[in-house]
């Protein structure tokens, strides 16, 4: 028997021509940027995609979509080809913005003279097609006006048929066996929830006995899962782990009686299976939000994570829908709030506790680590670009543009290491008193160990920071070093390295280290780390089968072989942000602007 769902969002999503998604698999929408239908199939029907306009009056009576809906203005950035003949037809997705049409809440709306209360779960996935005519040939008006009087009924039962049996061409090469392996144990580590995929597990090992929470879904680990689904063209998974983990922010945890704040995004959750009365039984999702955790930490990262992942899944998919919608627009709204609130902290970098990040163990990381910084950083971009415009959310824009240009200062300023950082620091004086203090943090020039010296490079640096500028301590006790968080090699980062890369210019380093872990992973069992300073052993308590570490190799093949997808998940950098001075704005004279004594070096 099959389980009930207390948490439901089973449902897809409703297409404009009203027929169940689940039945057209490649739809236009879900494809890379770039691709060309099966040629054989479009010259059988070079034209019929364009009976899709007239279907449109149609279809929206049949579906109760208000018609102010169809042919809005919002394009995405992408183009489709149909080879034929004599002229082209580009294909462009409307996305609508009426967000509150498609809401996931229950309103009231007015059609006509009668209210009606609607309740539409999944948003709109398919989008309304527009075709643009560009006619290559002087002489096929007539012909193109006669063959656009086909029938809509023949149009629109063919044409669906024939979507149903269009296949995608790629110009993708022949799989390799390691890509294929990855590809297999990347689906066995799908969790499904009431039929659906929402995640994937941590870690699945089928010699692990004791799994312990490496069998749940974990935010931070199901992000290069997404981007390699993302850029294989499969959307499903992605969009009901967001809206999934997106209601599962709204639960209450408490530890000792105390609740953290709302808009806190669970570190994992887990598929249980409850019995009710007689055979049945139903799925439940239980999040961790650390009251379970090791040490009681709750997750800082996994509401970053959130909203970065939400954009790329706009940006990779072209469905802008999922992050115009209300309730999407509210969890990332409560996310921010939470973020940006003020509190008893003097910097504009993001304190947190000690192992919030991926170093989520307590080993003396507290205060302002780099890793939270970068995240922060990122989030606070994607919510500027995704964020609703009108009266309610100009106020929050601007603390995000406020912040972020405080921000972008403080790490450059105060997180670059360089030899002449170095040389600054170790002639440092100690216990200044004055707001021209050069040493801001009391930094003891004795914590600097030898080592460093021979490390940082004559030309260049690292942004670095465990702790925070003022602890900048280089050991951890909790760890061995060469191992585990202590300088341990993670596999997972390859996807985030290859994206430096091709941000850079550097693709060639990227190819490389793809190359590396295609000769190691496979052979090693997909480990979740390496010891050693050249990563040469296993992980001692690494589990294999990582299921992070199997995507990030995934998603960073795929990079490597289409660069250009790489510009979907980054921003070139915005030097605007480090001219604004929000000092500059305050007309009380409380506020005394201390970047002019900071610029020692800014890295441009």
């Amino acid at each position: 028997m099959k389980p009930s769902c207390r948490i439901v969002y089973s449902c897809r999503s409703l297409s404009f021509f009203c027929f169940s998604p689940a039945k057209c698999h490649h739809t236009l929408a879900n494809t890379s940027s770039s691709f060309r239908l099966n040629s054989d199939q479009s010259s059988l029907y070079p034209f019929r995609i364009l009976g899709f306009r007239r279907l449109i009056d149609h279809t929206q009576k049949a579906c109760g979509v208000p018609s102010s809906c169809f042919g809005q203005s919002g394009v995405i950035s992408r183009s489709f080809r149909l080879e034929t003949t004599n002229r082209g037809v580009s294909v462009i997705a409307n996305v609508s913005s009426r967000v509150r049409d498609f809401s996931t809440s229950i309103e009231t709306r007015v059609n006509e003279n009668n209210f009606e209360r609607i309740y539409v779960q999944g948003g709109i996935d398919v989008k309304p097609l527009v075709v643009e005519r560009i006619d290559r040939d002087e002489n096929i008006v007539g012909d193109e006006k006669s063959r656009l009087e086909v029938g809509v009924e023949d149009v629109f039962v063919e044409n669906l048929e024939k979507l149903n049996l269009a296949e995608v061409v790629s110009p993708r090469r022949e799989g390799s066996d390691i890509e294929k392996e990855g590809w297999r144990l990347l689906q066995d580590a799908v969790v499904t929830y009431c039929g659906n995929p929402v995640g994937t597990m941590a870690a699945n090992d089928p010699g692990d006995k004791q799994p312990l929470n490496y069998d749940q879904v974990f935010l931070r680990d199901f992000v290069p899962s997404a981007l390699a689904f993302l850029l294989k063209g499969e959307g499903e998974i992605v969009k009901n782990f967001l809206l999934h983990t997106l209601q599962l922010q709204s639960w209450e945890k408490t530890v000792d009686c105390y609740s953290p704040g709302q808009g806190l995004m669970p570190a994992s959750f887990k598929v249980r299976t409850v019995p009710l009365d007689g055979n049945k039984y139903e799925e439940v999702l239980d999040p961790d939000f650390g009251e379970s955790a090791i040490g009681r930490v709750a997750p800082v990262d996994s509401g970053l994570w959130w909203i970065i992942l939400l954009r790329a899944y706009g940006k990779i998919m072209g469905d802008y829908s999922l992050q115009e919608r209300v309730d999407v627009q509210t969890g990332l709204k409560m996310i921010l709030n939470l973020c940006l609130s003020d509190g008893f902290d003097m910097f504009p970098s993001l304190l947190v506790t000690d192992g919030s990040c991926m170093i989520d163990r307590r080993m003396g990381i507290h205060g302002h680590p780099l890793e939270i910084q970068a995240l922060f950083y990122s989030a606070l971009r994607c919510s500027r670009e995704m964020l609703s415009s009108n009266d309610g959310s100009n106020n929050l824009v601007r603390a995000i543009n406020n912040r972020l240009s405080a921000l972008s200062f403080h790490i450059r300023e105060y997180y670059w290491v360089d030899m002449k950082k170095i040389n600054e620091i170790y002639r440092y004086k100690t216990e200044e008193y004055s707001t021209d203090a050069t040493n801001k943090f009391n930094i003891y020039p004795e914590q600097i160990p030898l080592w460093l010296m021979d490390w940082v490079p004559e030309e260049g640096g690292y942004l670095i920071g465990n702790l925070q500028p003022a602890h900048m301590d280089f050991s951890d006790p909790k760890n061995t070093p060469w191992s585990y968080h202590n300088g341990g090699s993670w596999p997972t980062l390859l996807w985030q390295f290859t994206l430096a890369c091709i941000k850079m210019g550097r693709i060639e380093l990227a190819q490389k280290a793809v190359a590396v872990a295609e000769k190691r992973l496979q052979a090693d069992h997909w480990p979740e780390y390496y010891d050693t300073r050249t990563g040469k052993f296993i992980g001692k308590q690494a589990r294999l089968f990582q299921t992070w570490t199997i995507a990030g190799f995934l998603a960073s093949k795929m990079l490597v072989e289409n660069p250009e997808m790489a510009s979907l998940l980054f921003w070139e950098e915005d030097y605007e942000l480090l001219e604004i001075c929000v000092c500059a704005l305050n007309k009380t004279g409380r506020k005394k602007c201390s970047r002019g004594a900071a610029k020692s070096q800014i890295l441009v």
